[in-house]
């Protein structure tokens, strides 16, 4: 049996969800089908730069978000070994008067539940969970997508939001995510367990050779969220052998006494070795499409992944209502959202090259350029933060 609809996406995370609220208020009919159980989020902090607080604005989500998010006071660069002050970028009014939007911390958590709620309140938007792609096919006038229960659904428009192992992509790209060689350590505490001499509205990054540990609030300052990452030095399909706390303990054994003790509140965390994606030529076919880690995933050095996707979202549905052949909609919405895309991917790797490297002249360099940038300057983020979508969801006049 194979239905029809006007537009399908798959996926049910961040960018799957913000693309079924943005469809719906344009005033397309949109399934969403996502493989789990239920709709939820994997892991738990997540970093929303002003382009992303922008994005979910538009979407109308961001005063539903805005309770359970934290707006740091500032982000502090840290050495991990000296326990010296690098630098500083200042996320208080200048900031926010630069970009327009602040910058954010939040649980994921409560992002996709603020999407959710959002797309169910949405006229057009059906979610539709326990629904696995297991093939997508390309065929004359639409693209067909076959789930493991033995049905099949056909849309001329297939949105592509299911991440980095998407069945979507497969396409056109078969290959399979690259193992960055490094794993990350997640896990929260309650915040009164964190009194580790820092104010605890501010963001804190301690970069050391082989080694990062970045720490924020999230649910309105009730926990405190860590990431320690290290570099387990084997490349290609699989990670260190070793039991992940070894691995993380020696990594961080010469830290100073604060990341040491704050190594100690990690009992219950999930270790996650990273993966990343190259660059792709084309983000779409005839009538499939890809957003967010599916089209181009990256490192999290950035803290751009969820971000880029937002953007993905609002320019996307922007084309789709301007251009009614398919194929002429993707193409305006990869040409506008390619080049800024992919330099994030091309950019996220080295720069925690850079907060990982133990070069010392490498070191030298950094910490001099780290030390003479004022707390201020913006200067080297408006690529990132300006906004590059210039428009908000086209809304539908009724139904």
């Amino acid at each position: 049996m194979t239905d029809t609809v006007e537009v399908l996406v798959v996926g049910g995370g961040i960018s799957g969800v913000a693309m079924a609220r943005a469809l719906g208020l344009a005033g397309k009919e949109v399934l969403l089908v996502e493989q789990a159980h239920e709709l939820g989020e994997i892991g738990a902090g997540l970093q929303l730069g002003p382009n992303a607080v922008r994005s979910l604005d538009r979407l109308g989500v961001w005063d539903s978000l805005r309770p359970l998010a934290v707006a740091p006071r500032s982000a502090i660069f840290m050495d991990a070994i000296r326990k010296e002050r690098l630098t500083r970028i200042d996320f208080g009014r200048a900031f926010v008067e630069c970009f327009g939007h602040p910058y954010v911390v939040a649980h994921r958590h409560d992002l996709l539940d603020a999407l959710v709620a959002a797309a169910r309140d949405t006229a057009g938007v059906t979610l539709r969970t326990n629904a696995r792609v297991v093939a997508v096919e390309e065929g004359l006038g639409h693209a067909t997508v076959h789930l493991e229960d033995g049905t099949s659904i056909a849309s001329r428009v297939v949105v592509g939001a299911d991440g980095i192992r998407s069945r979507v992509r497969r396409l056109h790209d078969e290959s399979e995510p690259t193992f960055t060689g490094n794993i990350a350590y997640r896990g929260t505490v309650p915040i009164e367990h964190a009194d580790l001499g820092f104010d605890p509205t501010d963001m804190i990054l301690w970069i050391g050779p082989h080694r990062h540990l970045i720490q924020y609030p999230v649910r309105g300052g009730r926990l405190y969220n860590q990431v320690a990452v290290v570099e387990s030095g084997v490349a290609g399909g699989g990670h260190d052998p070793r039991s992940g706390r070894e691995q993380l303990d020696e990594v961080f054994a010469d830290s100073c006494d604060t990341v040491l003790a704050s190594l100690g509140l990690f009992d219950n965390h999930r270790v996650w070795p990273v993966y990343d994606r190259q660059p792709m030529a084309t983000w779409f076919t005839p009538h499939t499409v890809l957003v967010g880690d599916a089209a181009h995933a990256m490192r999290q050095y950035l803290a751009q992944g969820a971000c880029q996707a937002l953007e993905d979202v609002l320019v996307l549905t922007r084309a789709l209502v301007e251009h009614p052949v398919a194929e002429e909609a993707f193409s305006a919405y990869q040409d506008r959202r390619m080049e800024k895309a992919t330099r994030c991917q091309l950019v996220a790797g080295p720069w925690g090259d850079l907060w990982h490297t133990a070069d010392p002249m490498v070191i030298a360099i950094r910490d001099r350029y780290f030390r003479l940038r004022a707390d201020d300057d913006y200067s080297e983020l408006h690529w990132l933060y300006a906004d590059h979508v210039g428009h908000g969801v086209p809304r539908a006049a009724s139904r």
